[in-house]
């Protein structure tokens, strides 16, 4: 069985306590191969993405969206394109290595916590969102399986939800779950100091809540998740120690 958290969380709990620590790691590290490979194929399934911001471009950036049935999916996701003014290297530094880091500049997150060091390029992170559209989308948390690694010059952090022993749900928040999705980075051939950073959402963030707020939370989360992206790498940039020519 999965330990993705569309089987039901009882179902989830259950198996996981008949599994010893390694076999645990191990059922990890399979589902992340396998979520890596799906999210790679969203991103690459570019004449299915459909403009949802049509006068905007990689200045601005652009919000892309399709819809996709099946297993871990939940019909409408999204995507993200756009410039951020630093190398793909430096930018997945500051979002993926120190995601610890992101509350202090992305104000979308509350908290965010590594919750178990899987492999050198796997690990599992206990997010908490901020509320959202003005109080209408109250906090959520998150358990993310998190595979990174590099495909054709294009590096792709990529997860999904999990259920994980440490981190069961709490009355505090409501649960969200997320299905294959993440961030991806491509570089820029023009310019080094320069790449596309790209995120792939595909989320139920849970709730009774009408899928338009629930479309206008996600809208507003991804573009202002852009826009301190870049404050906070042109901030790092500015701090940076002058190099002798």
């Amino acid at each position: 069985m999965s330990l993705h958290l569309h089987k039901s969380k009882t179902e989830g709990i259950s198996h996981q306590s008949k599994l010893t620590p390694e076999e645990l790691t191990e059922s990890y590290k399979k589902l992340a191969s396998e979520i890596w490979s799906k999210t790679w194929d969203l991103l690459t399934s570019e004449n299915q993405w459909v403009k949802e911001t049509p006068h905007q471009d990689l200045d601005s950036g652009i919000i892309y969206s399709q819809r996709v049935h099946g297993d871990h999916h939940h019909g409408k996701i999204f995507m993200l394109e756009g410039y951020v003014d630093s190398s793909p290297a430096e930018v997945f530094h500051e979002t993926v290595i120190r995601i610890e880091e992101s509350p202090t500049w992305n104000p979308t997150v509350k908290e965010c916590k590594t919750v178990q060091v899987v492999d050198e390029n796997t690990d599992i992170s206990h997010n908490i969102t901020n509320e959202a559209v003005g109080g209408l989308v109250s906090s959520r948390d998150f358990v993310n399986l998190r595979h990174w690694k590099m495909k054709d010059d294009v590096m792709i952090s990529a997860g999904c939800s999990v259920i994980h022993p440490s981190v069961p749900p709490s009355k505090k928040h409501v649960r969200g779950e997320n299905g294959p999705g993440g961030w991806f980075y491509k570089p820029c051939p023009q310019d080094p100091n320069r790449c596309i950073f790209g995120w792939i959402i595909n989320t139920d963030i849970k709730g009774w809540i009408p899928q338009y707020l629930v479309e206008q939370a996600v809208h507003g989360t991804l573009l202002q998740f852009l826009k301190h992206l870049r404050l906070h790498m042109n901030r790092l940039k500015s701090k940076a120690p002058m190099t002798s020519s």
